[in-house]
């Protein structure tokens, strides 16, 4: 077993074990948390803030939940850059607007982001209302807001000032109206079954959206109907005219310019592949480029800050100015001239599995690089002012909010901080700890103690998925509520999973990789077995109370460990894995991938399935396991949840309508809180609370039990009884 390295640094999350500060966050705390621009998943994705550039001015919508109504408030709101600016309200942020990925919406609220005029007085944004997004603009110094796009198509947020500040450059897709022509033409004589299809989650006709995935550069095209895809169109808002038209040719070449910054073609960089740039002036810029493109062919390859500077070029030779994306975890665009233009400060993320931030300043001149400050928090969203940086920054107890970092001596203020009732709140001791799967990939994992925590006991203990990153909330996909669980006397273990970065930075095929033969759900589960067995050994978890929990592609890795291994007691998911009814019930690509990673289809004698699948492996799972699906996820969990119910196994699902991939709605993010830690205390604790998110929910679970009980007594598992099982026949637990 890998030697787990503990990181001795507490993290300074002691706000009181002993509660003196403050109540403990409760699940309606926590599903009440305000977030700045965006959706809040594993800690690091969302959070948008723009600075003017003037660096005077900082804009940002702010997302309220309403766990009530299930809606959220949203608001446009800007504050002075300086220490002592207060945010004021400035305009509506209209609706919630879940952007669709390449085949269906995700639910996730991806970030919304000001744009400022070059003259800091305004800044415009997309605004999402009476189900079309367009473009509206508002002035920094007074409330309100006017629309500036009327068009019938909607908008794509990717809007573009120009220098002078007279235009806006921006994409749509098709028309609303041409979208429901094309299809009611093809309505007529029937729809030709393709990959515009797809059963798993709907048997309607998908991707009529034309919208693409905030973030990315390229836009999504697809199929509107069999004759037409979406092809998105640059436009052009005209304040001179107060009109929106097609773009000129001349118009996007001055876009292009705009967005794609380039090194002058009279100065070379050894061929090698060269982006991001950043510019001091004409005379002086900086770049990262790829430390050796024959070796490094994969999608996040190693890169090496470089500089043009006094007439000559200059290559940062220290091992921190070489820096990898771990894509969602990094930009490769955090570095910045510094005011007086002698240094660039740039950002690195550190740590096993990028886990932390590193802030760095590197003077090309002499090649000194200096710590400017390091921090197992998650600094994002960056942007320079010269002498300082407004960042968005996350610790494991504290929300995203908006700090300015001192680049000469580190030091952090906080400017803005969207929940302030938090600084009242008591929370446990958190460890950091660092280890490696069974193929020496390094992993991290944030281990949060339980309230009032004894060290004679052995706790419970609950492993949330897949990643641990900035604040510890609930997980990816943020249904396991982590800080509220260790106030309910659980050990609850933030774990990342393991990344070789390595390998992602020399091959193209690091998907594949994780796929076939398992690798990836291999390298996960030998991790999680390796630091329960250490925290075992180190007397803090009941080795029979050990819950595995996931989403997405944590919800395949907890049937993986389900499956294959015995060291899991409960299960809680939001749906999904692999079961021969998901091959069925995919596209012809999507096919052809999993007869890819699993040797074949499922009827194939070759197919590896049977590893992964629940449905396949129902007579061997005894863990007893919640399903928290979405509606549209439903269908791709039926199968294995009939045959775990056949099988006379332990299995409850929920279904949460107008839920995606996402469960975006507050209000069934709060139930999921509080089901998910009403099954945890029943199966770990054998306790039950008084007000069950669910009418019956504990007498369903108690026939549950006695039924299961009785199955394992009847059949191999007479002795070595679950703790559950143990208390109802009188042995200790």
């Amino acid at each position: 077993m890998q030697r787990i390295l503990l990181t001795v640094a507490i993290l300074s999350i002691f706000c009181s074990a002993n509660a003196e500060k403050g109540d403990y966050l409760s699940t309606e705390e926590l599903a009440s948390v305000a977030d700045i621009g965006g959706s809040y998943v594993g800690g690091h994705h969302g959070g948008a803030i723009s600075v003017s550039p003037d660096g005077k001015w900082v804009a940002f919508q702010l997302q309220i939940p309403n766990t009530k109504s299930g809606a959220f408030t949203l608001s446009w709101m800007a504050m002075p850059a300086a220490k002592d600016g207060k945010p004021r309200f400035i305009a509506d942020g209209g609706e919630v607007n879940l952007n669709p990925l390449l085949i269906k919406k995700d639910g996730m609220r991806w970030p919304t982001k000001a744009r400022w005029a070059p003259d800091s007085k305004r800044f415009a944004y997309t605004l999402r209302k009476d189900g079309e997004t367009q473009i509206w603009l508002s002035d920094v110094k007074k409330q309100g807001q006017r629309k500036l796009t009327k068009g019938p198509r909607n908008v794509i947020d990717d809007l573009t000032w120009s220098r002078d500040g007279k235009k806006i450059y921006y994409y749509t897709g098709i028309s609303v109206g041409e979208q429901n022509q094309h299809f009611l033409d093809e309505e007529k004589r029937g729809f030709l079954f393709d990959d515009r299809f797809l059963p798993a989650t709907s048997r309607k006709v998908n991707l009529k959206s034309c919208d693409r995935v905030a973030g990315l550069d390229d836009f999504i095209r697809v199929k509107v109907s069999i004759e037409r895809e979406c092809e998105p169109v640059l436009r052009v808002y005209d304040f001179k005219t107060k009109s929106e038209r097609i773009a000129t040719d001349e118009e996007r070449k001055d876009h292009l310019a705009l967005k794609n910054e380039s090194i002058p073609p009279e100065f070379p960089v050894n061929g090698a592949p060269v982006n991001f740039t950043r510019w001091g002036s004409r005379e002086r810029y900086a770049w990262v480029q790829n430390e050796d493109p024959d070796l490094y062919r994969g999608p996040h390859p190693l890169r090496r800050i470089h500089a043009f500077l006094h007439g000559r070029e200059y290559k940062c030779e220290s091992p921190k100015c070489l820096r990898q994306a771990g894509s969602p975890l990094f930009d490769a665009r955090l570095f910045w001239w510094s005011n007086d233009g002698e240094e660039i400060i740039f950002i690195k993320r550190t740590g096993a599995s990028n886990s932390g931030t590193g802030l760095y300043a590197w003077e090309p001149a002499s090649g000194n690089v200096r710590t400017i400050y390091e921090t197992d928090g998650w600094l994002s969203d960056c942007q320079s002012i010269g002498e300082r940086l407004i960042c968005l920054y996350a610790t494991q107890t504290q929300p995203r909010r908006i700090v300015s970092v001192a680049v000469d001596s580190g030091r952090i203020q906080t400017l803005y901080n969207a929940n302030p009732g938090f600084s009242r709140h008591a929370f446990t001791r958190v460890e950091k700890l660092e280890w490696k799967d069974k193929f020496g990939v390094p992993t991290h994992g944030h281990l949060v103690y339980p309230r009032d925590y004894d060290a004679s006991l052995a706790y419970p203990l609950v492993i949330v998925t897949y990643q641990s990153k900035g604040f510890l909330r609930g997980g990816v996909g943020d249904e396991v509520p982590i800080h509220p669980l260790a106030a309910e006397g659980f050990f609850v273990l933030g774990h990342d999973m393991p990344i070789d970065l390595d390998y992602i930075a020399k091959s193209m095929d690091a998907a594949d990789r994780f796929e076939t033969d398992h690798r990836g759900f291999k390298g996960v589960l030998s991790s999680q077995e390796a630091v329960v067995s250490k925290l075992v050994e180190r007397g803090l978890v009941d080795s029979r109370r050990v819950a595995i929990t996931g989403f997405s592609n944590g919800a395949r890795q907890t049937n993986y460990a389900l499956i294959n291994s015995d060291m899991f007691s409960v299960g809680i998911h939001a749906g999904g894995g692999t079961n021969p009814s998901s091959y069925y019930l995919a596209t012809s690509k999507g096919r052809e991938q999993l007869r890819r990673w699993k040797g074949g289809a499922p009827h194939d004698p070759a197919s590896s399935l049977k590893e992964i699948s629940l449905a396949l492996n129902a007579d061997e799972i005894d863990a007893p396991l919640l399903i928290n699906s979405s509606e549209e996820e439903m269908i791709m969990m039926v199968e294995g949840v009939t045959r775990l119910q056949d099988a006379g196994k332990p299995v409850e699902m929920y279904v949460f309508p107008d839920a995606y991939h996402n469960k975006w709605r507050p209000d069934q993010r709060l139930a999921v809180y509080r089901r998910n830690i009403q099954w945890l205390k029943f199966w770990l604790m054998n306790k039950e609370e008084s007000a069950p998110v669910s009418p019956g929910q504990y007498v369903r679970w108690r026939t549950m039990r006695d039924d299961h009980c009785a199955n394992l007594k009847a059949g191999e598992r007479k002795t070595d009884l679950p703790t559950y099982c143990q208390s109802l026949s009188g042995q200790p637990e």
